[in-house]
């Protein structure tokens, strides 16, 4: 299946669906998130707001691997796929 009619399926969009209590949970983790200072080289803040809320939502394997903040979050045994999503954490200024 190409990458665009993953998002255009119905059953995908039905996956994304939020409550409106999730909805307003994520727009005030997210407003969070903008509003904390994260300039780069100094993510340790946004990393550990990141690993806190994981955990929050049930994440058990949640850390933090460096200096940096890098998160890493566990899911499974280990015997399934492996999916790397990569996001920058710092603040364009």
């Amino acid at each position: 299946m190409p990458p665009h009619s993953i998002l255009s399926s119905q059953a995908s969009i039905a996956g994304l669906a939020l409550t409106p209590d999730e909805r307003e949970q994520m727009t005030r983790f997210l407003r969070h998130l903008v509003q904390t200072p994260s300039p780069f080289g100094e993510e340790e803040v946004i990393a550990r707001l990141i690993q806190e809320h994981l955990s929050e939502i049930g994440l058990a394997d949640v850390t933090t691997t460096d200096r940096v903040g890098n998160v890493v979050v566990r899911l499974g045994t280990g015997d399934g796929p492996t999916l790397l999503y990569d996001v920058h954490m710092d603040t364009v200024l």
